[in-house]
């Protein structure tokens, strides 16, 4: 899969909650290898925050990336 396609999927918790879209990735630039992915949140209308959430938490990629997270 390459990046861009990544950039912009929904991002879904355990409970089914959507936690936000791809924003960007984080990448080891020693090994190459995706550290994390940035969450871009809607706080409101006009603003929006970037949360990382680490490679390891993500659970499958399909049509929309899995994390094993439970928002509260």
């Amino acid at each position: 899969m390459k990046a861009n396609t990544l950039i912009g999927m929904k991002i879904i918790d355990t409970r089914g909650n959507n936690l936000g879209k791809v924003d960007n990735l984080e990448i080891d630039e020693h090994t190459g290898l995706i550290e994390s992915i940035d969450v871009k949140e809607k706080t409101d209308k006009l603003a929006s925050e970037d949360n990382p959430i680490s490679f390891s938490e993500i659970d499958n990629i399909v049509d929309s990336v899995l994390v094993n997270l439970d928002k509260d």
